[in-house]
């Protein structure tokens, strides 16, 4: 029997597949971004991976908001063409939703340790997503996209102030925050800091 598309059913294991790309597409279009205080520019290619022994450690990010602390479980940077892209992520199941975070912070002017502010791409962005406790139990298809798409939630980061503390060991180390911009919801950032492992 074929299903029209409306009753279509998927497994978890394509849930979750569709919330991570969810996720990818709001960090795509890096914008550049001022330095302030930058060091001399080092070449992207000086900037060494993390060694194979170093990668059991997947790197952190954290930060406060609205009295709340979140703490990503792993982060990492990449350099390309003079930008950098930090990312932190964490993912925790909640009854029965699986809810996934992200952080991602853009400097389109990257020229080593220093100041910045951050690229209009940056955000920080939840989705939540109903998931079946059992793997193999399945749900509607058309449902849980509505549901995902209803339950995403995000802070726009764009000129966050960031500041680059260390480049060292296959990691890059640094601090940010933001203040709320006059006539917005409540948004601001404080005690943001990350320890992120340099991808290639």
């Amino acid at each position: 029997m074929i299903l029209r598309k409306s009753e279509q059913m998927i497994p978890t294991t394509a849930l979750l597949i569709f919330a991570v790309a969810l996720l990818g597409m709001t960090g795509c279009g890096e914008s550049a971004s001022s330095a302030a205080d930058a060091k001399p520019a080092q070449a992207s290619a000086q900037v060494k991976p993390a060694s194979s022994e170093e990668k059991a450690d997947r790197g952190s990010a954290r930060f406060s908001t609205k009295g709340t602390i979140w703490e990503g479980t792993r982060a990492s940077a990449r350099i390309k063409n003079d930008r950098l892209r930090i990312s932190a992520s964490r993912m925790d199941r909640i009854d029965d939703k699986m809810q996934r975070d992200q952080l991602n912070l853009n400097i389109g002017d990257y020229k080593g340790p220093g100041r910045y502010k951050v690229g209009m791409s940056s955000m920080f962005v939840r989705v939540s997503i109903n998931m079946p406790k059992k793997e193999g139990e399945e749900v509607d298809a058309q449902k849980t996209l509505m549901d995902a798409l209803g339950n995403t939630s995000n802070i726009r980061l764009a000129n966050a102030d960031i500041e680059i503390t260390s480049v060292s060991g296959g990691y890059i180390d640094g601090t940010f925050s933001m203040e709320t911009p006059a006539g917005m919801p409540d948004s601001t950032i404080t005690d943001g800091q990350f320890h992120a492992r340099i991808r290639e």
